[in-house]
């Protein structure tokens, strides 16, 4: 607890205590360096990789690793739990394997990816671990400080090099992490740790309906090709369809909307949405896509307007491995510990490394479903519980009983 609290104090603002820490920043800097001290004495061996991925090596400096981890990094006025309870948690597992294990045979590390939160390109940290960022991302990429490779080099890496940090599948034995549930769920049910079964997959895209301007008074609505119009048919139609004909929880949001000209007193000629799809099963999110592009085309055909779609991002769903969830639900039984399974409706380091690793996923509750706000909570007991599961659980993995 000490650790989460010493980590939250880089980047935070005075004012609502909003947390400022965007990957390759200052305040990002300080705080990688505070916890590259902190895990050299716990006695890792630390590195930074070329896509600035920090890591602690415990045990054989060769083989398989069992590793934990999550981010440091957070989103504008973020709080102090999301993604850095993962990497503290891991950090406090070193701690205990020194202590217990001080001959260990097989090794485990503890990694901080780099701009899991996307400031200039999401994932990117785990991404580049595993050897799935292009460089055609690397150089359209930029954030709120300029342009990535810009950004890398003041930062001291090159973007060059940015393939240097990939590894093989090999390195990985297995991947745990602990993060805050960043809903309601656990709290509702009354359950203090959650079992991730699967991490969802999301479609990124923008629909741009195209009408034409006109002045407002003298164009009767029927005669209109109001852009506008079509795409505020289309989102109600939308939010229509996937709460009567898709399962719960799948997930649809609007996010932005850019209108053109952009007056009161002029039809619009231009309406961009962008929106984001989201469910656990591939399927599902082919299905929810092809029933708004067709309800789309229909506001087009009514409007008189042209409609276009573009993807702009797309992250598969991840389950994670029948065997991490039956070790994480072990530990928890033989503890008393009551568990329930659940899937997790954001992304994480996880969803990455589970194309490489047996990957598991503890959830612990966030208070009132709170996150990526200063108020992000949860409860002390909580997070110990949380983290001691995570310790068994990486100890019955490493063979260490």
């Amino acid at each position: 607890m000490a650790d989460l609290e010493a980590l939250s104090r880089f980047g935070r603002r005075a004012t609502d205590h909003g947390i400022d820490r965007p990957a390759y920043s200052p305040s990002y800097r300080a705080a990688l360096d505070w916890l590259r001290s902190r895990m050299e004495e716990a006695g890792l061996t630390v590195r930074m990789d070329a896509a600035g991925n920090l890591i602690g090596r415990l045990g054989r400096s060769s083989g398989p690793a069992v590793v934990c981890g999550s981010h440091i990094d957070t989103v504008p006025g973020g709080g102090a739990l999301d993604g850095a309870l993962g990497v503290v948690a891991g950090l406090e597992v070193a701690r205990q394997l020194t202590d217990l294990v001080p001959g260990l045979t097989r090794a485990y590390e503890v990694v901080a990816f780099a701009d899991e939160e996307g400031a200039y390109l999401s994932e990117i940290g785990v991404r580049a671990m595993v050897g799935d960022v292009s460089p055609d991302e690397v150089r359209s990429a930029c954030g709120p400080d300029g342009p990535l490779a810009d950004v890398l080099s003041r930062f001291g890496l090159n973007a060059a090099d940015l393939s240097l940090a990939a590894r093989p599948p090999s390195d990985f034995a297995a991947y745990l992490e602990l993060h805050i549930e960043q809903g309601p769920v656990l709290q509702t049910l009354g359950k203090r740790i959650g079992i991730v079964t699967e991490i969802v997959g999301l479609l990124t895209g923008d629909l741009t309906f195209f009408g034409e301007a006109n002045h407002a008074g003298t164009t009767p609505l029927p005669m209109r090709k109001d852009a506008f119009r079509a795409a505020a048919e289309t989102v109600s139609a939308a939010f229509a369809a996937v709460e009567t004909e898709f399962p719960a929880e799948t997930r649809l949001t609007f996010g932005n909307i850019q209108l053109a000209p952009g007056a009161a007193n002029v039809v619009p000629a231009t309406a961009k949405l962008t929106y984001e799809i989201r469910a656990g099963d591939e399927a599902l999110i082919d299905a929810l896509h092809s029933r708004v592009l067709a309800l789309a085309g229909r506001a087009a055909q009514r409007c008189r307007v042209e409609v276009a779609d573009r993807t702009l991002a797309r992250d598969a769903a991840a389950p994670m491995a029948p065997e991490m969830i039956a070790t994480l639900e072990s530990v928890a039984s033989a503890r008393g510990v009551e568990t329930v399974r659940m899937p997790s409706g954001a992304g994480h380091d996880a969803q990455v490394m589970a194309g490489v690793c047996p990957t598991g996923m503890i959830f612990v509750p966030s208070i009132d479903g709170v996150s990526h706000n200063p108020s992000e909570r949860t409860d002390v007991d909580d997070i110990l519980l949380g983290a001691s599961l995570l310790c068994h659980a990486v100890f019955d993995v490493l063979g260490c009983r």
